[in-house]
């Protein structure tokens, strides 16, 4: 599996991740690039220029930091943000938003898969998910949260919840 990006703005920086409803082609990943970084060049808080990163992972996760302790980051430049990322859906027609996919590495086939939430437990009772599957865990709120928290077994997450469902339901 390749690494998780490293940035060189402080650890402390705040993170949006954006998962990608499908694998981006060499090409769109050039594309996405080049058209984020012109976005963050002329993003402003409060007219203030902030200090960004951007970074493509695993082809499917476009991923925005941003140290806001020099300059905050306000309500209108999240919004401004949002907007740029909903025209990215529509120029690249994938979605970006959905938080009820989440994706896992498949590791028998060496590659990244998703499924929605109100999969997981049916993937569990089959053991296509098991408790040490690696998930991606798109909550992560800092890059010092991205490296330790962003890729972990499905049994150190949030997710977890989904194995003590399934134990309860395979008993009952």
């Amino acid at each position: 599996m390749t690494p998780i990006p490293t940035f060189s703005i402080p650890g402390n920086s705040k993170v949006f991740i954006f998962q990608s409803s499908r694998s981006f082609s060499p090409e769109e990943q050039s594309e996405l690039l080049s058209q984020i970084q012109h976005f963050l060049k002329n993003w402003t808080s409060h007219g203030s220029q902030m200090q960004t990163e951007c970074k493509i992972a695993f082809h499917r996760f476009i991923i925005i930091a941003i140290n806001d302790k020099p300059v905050y980051l306000s309500g209108c430049a999240t919004d401004a943000l949002n907007r740029f990322i909903i025209q990215l859906q529509l120029d690249f027609q994938v979605s970006l938003f959905d938080r009820m996919t989440i994706c896992f590495w498949q590791n028998d086939l060496k590659k990244i898969e998703s499924i929605h939430l109100s999969n997981i437990t049916p993937a569990i009772s089959q053991h296509l998910i098991k408790p040490q599957t690696l998930v991606f865990d798109n909550s992560c709120q800092t890059i010092d949260d991205l490296k330790s928290k962003w890729i972990q077994p499905l049994q150190q997450t949030w997710m977890k919840k989904f194995l003590i469902e399934n134990n309860s339901s395979a008993h009952s």
